[in-house]
């Protein structure tokens, strides 16, 4: 189970006492080993798991007026390693994830 029981807590800030999503991501990563990931959210409870993602991920945070990521983005760049895209529709979150496969697909065939 991705919870954590509320005896003992973790001591992230941003999320609810019996789930750090960032935890997750972070167990996710390391047990999974992916090459890339994409991370699509909105709200301030996705800004922790924002932090735990690497150089080549991608986060893919909501536009106005369901922003409350995005601006956490925006105002600490430093604690964001990953790329950042806004989306303010499903298609804006299908057309990431295809720029994403294309730039992976040209990483290994670039002729």
């Amino acid at each position: 189970s991705p919870h954590q029981p509320v005896a003992s807590a973790h001591r992230c800030s941003h999320c609810p006492p019996n789930l750090c999503k960032g935890k997750v991501i972070e167990q996710w990563l390391e047990t999974l080993a992916p090459s890339r990931c994409v991370y699509v959210g909105d709200g301030e409870g996705d800004y922790c798991p924002a932090t735990r993602l690497r150089v080549n991920d991608m986060i893919l945070a909501r536009q106005p007026p369901h922003n409350s990521l995005l601006k956490l983005c925006r105002a600490r760049p430093k604690t964001i390693s990953a790329t950042v895209l806004e989306w303010g529709s499903d298609a804006d979150v299908l057309h990431g994830g295809s720029a994403l496969l294309a730039a992976m697909r040209k990483a290994l065939d670039p002729f």
